[in-house]
């Protein structure tokens, strides 16, 4: 729900010492489900922009800091963009729309899910694959947000 997201960081300021810092990340929206009411990621329920992001933990903390996390390994992000661009990409993420899919998700064994997915087909990720930067917030892959009573 809306308002529960508001609650949550509202909670998490509290529980915080005076010196307290909170870290937050979250797939970055204008990247991951842009055109989309809800995440193609089925395991989402909500994905935020960097604005919705600074606006949710502002009235909460004094000092915030936004970053963006970059995948940096080159033929991972050349796969995903072929992957991208599939007709069967398109009719997965329209299908993950549906709520009905959330709830049968669970049921659907992982070898058809990753064949329906193609997800075997992107190499494997390490942490080195990744750097989180300043800069450029609006096109990183996800958000790293900072905050500080």
């Amino acid at each position: 729900p809306k308002g529960s997201y508001s609650s949550f960081v509202r909670r998490i300021s509290r529980a915080l010492n005076a010196h307290g810092t909170c870290i937050i990340s979250t797939p970055n929206k204008l990247v991951s489900s842009p055109d989309l009411d809800k995440p193609s990621n089925p395991f989402h329920t909500k994905e935020f922009t960097p604005d919705e992001l600074v606006r949710l933990c502002a009235p909460y903390f004094k000092e915030i800091k936004l970053f963006g996390l970059k995948c940096v390994n080159k033929k991972f992000l050349q796969q995903r963009v072929l992957i991208e661009k599939t007709f069967r990409k398109k009719v997965v993420t329209y299908i993950c729309g549906f709520k009905i899919t959330h709830l049968l998700l669970p049921f659907i064994p992982s070898l058809l899910k990753t064949k329906v997915t193609k997800r075997n087909l992107l190499p494997d990720l390490k942490e080195s694959d990744f750097i989180i930067t300043p800069n450029n917030i609006d096109s990183s892959d996800g958000l790293i947000i900072v905050c500080k009573k």
